[in-house]
């Protein structure tokens, strides 16, 4: 099949990407990232974030990135999955499916460092997301979680 014609065909909705996300708290304070040079939503806050690599654990994923986005070293015992979601992004008739796993993290350990400054413009633990330039996927979880809801679909272009 040629590239063009593979543009063209209907979306399939078999294959799926997948990414975790950090909630880390820390006497009643989540840590958060402000985004740059990303291309997307730069200068709003996000988790601590990444893709699950092929042949590995949305848990070892969680594991790999505290280490390589905050200098943590995290084990899996610490960490709990609290929230899942299903989106669909929908952009000019091209389907992307994404799984995301929420992990919260009781942390007590060493203080986080910005390992990717690169990407991330100041790392910061908060006790209130109000008034914060939350990723809208980001917002929606902790609106979603604060309901009592443990996982979410969404079909979106924007989020």
């Amino acid at each position: 099949m040629s590239k063009t014609d593979a543009m063209n065909r209907e979306p399939s909705y078999k294959h799926f990407e997948a990414a975790i996300f950090l909630i880390l708290k820390k006497d009643n304070k989540v840590l958060l990232m402000k985004r740059k040079n990303t291309g997307w939503m730069d200068g709003h806050y996000g988790l601590p974030a990444g893709k699950v690599d092929d042949n590995e654990s949305a848990v070892d994923a969680a594991v790999r990135e505290a280490n390589e986005e905050l200098g943590l070293d995290l084990t899996e015992d610490k960490v709990d999955l609290a929230f899942t979601s299903f989106v669909n992004y929908i952009k000019a008739r091209r389907f992307t499916n994404w799984i995301y796993y929420f992990f919260k993290v009781d942390w007590s350990g060493q203080e986080p460092k910005n390992m990717e400054p690169n990407k991330s413009e100041e790392i910061e633990w908060f006790h209130s997301l109000e008034g914060l330039e939350l990723t809208p996927l980001v917002r929606e979880t902790f609106q979603d979680i604060d309901k009592g809801l443990t996982s979410a679909v969404y079909a979106s272009d924007a989020l």
